[in-house]
């Protein structure tokens, strides 16, 4: 199976920690495209103090990226948003469009502290709903206050938040207790996307095919297709995914 669509990735170069030029962003974008990936969302990092390149920059920067894939004959597509590092302003940015959403869509790709007090997570989820957004939650594996507490994730789903894992999370890549903790979001059907996070072609790379075999044997074709193909297609056309679970 092809045609993958990775919604989290950190491929336009020198906009945060991802590649510094243009030939690590095709080399990181071949690699994709090998691992069967047809389609990236560039998600830049935008952390206030920390990152934050301008949203016309980044859009300028996309241009020139699919320019350079085009030229290196690669097919794959490419869209825009932002990986968000929550904070009190970001309901204001986003309305503002100093903030993308992913894909020109109403959904939004939210990060936090992996140290967050859950409360606030939930209430900042809440917050950003309220506003019209759709959050998807990045790399939810990595919260310390979800792993004490898988009823916390069943949670948050229920009140209509996406779960977003990394690939490189289910094939044991991120450490014996986070694969054990995204084994369990599995096999309660608490996932709605997976996804690369890739910054380079080494450690975090877009391989995802080791993932893939891992969920292919535990839970069959089917889930894999959901979480990268028909949700993300379905994130890519502003369509309503069923959060519940």
């Amino acid at each position: 199976m092809k045609g993958y669509i990775d919604i989290h990735c950190h491929i336009l170069p020198g906009a945060d920690d991802g590649p510094k030029t243009m030939e690590d962003t095709i080399n990181m974008i071949r690699l994709a495209h090998e691992q069967g990936i047809s389609h990236m969302i560039a998600t830049p990092h935008y952390h206030q103090g920390r990152y934050g390149r301008p949203s016309s920059e980044l859009i300028s920067r996309l241009k020139e990226v699919r320019e350079a894939v085009r030229q290196a004959g690669l097919p794959v597509r490419l869209s825009l948003g932002n990986e968000i590092y929550y904070n009190g302003s970001v309901l204001e940015k986003l309305e503002s469009r100093r903030i993308l959403t992913l894909g020109k869509t109403s959904y939004i790709l939210v990060e936090f502290s992996p140290a967050e007090d859950y409360r606030h997570m939930s209430d900042a989820l809440h917050g950003l709903l309220l506003g019209g957004y759709r959050p998807v939650l990045a790399h939810a594996e990595r919260y310390s206050c979800l792993r004490e507490d898988i009823g916390r994730v069943k949670e948050l789903v229920r009140m209509g938040y996406y779960i977003q894992v990394n690939a490189a999370s289910i094939q044991g890549d991120a450490g014996f207790f986070v694969k054990r903790f995204t084994d369990k979001l599995m096999k309660e059907d608490l996932i709605h996307f997976a996804a690369t996070d890739a910054h380079g072609t080494g450690s975090r790379s877009p391989k995802i095919q080791g993932g893939i075999r891992r969920m292919e044997k535990k839970y069959g074709e089917d889930y894999v297709r959901t979480l990268f193909c028909d949700n993300p297609k379905k994130l890519l056309e502003n369509e309503i995914i069923d959060a519940k679970r």
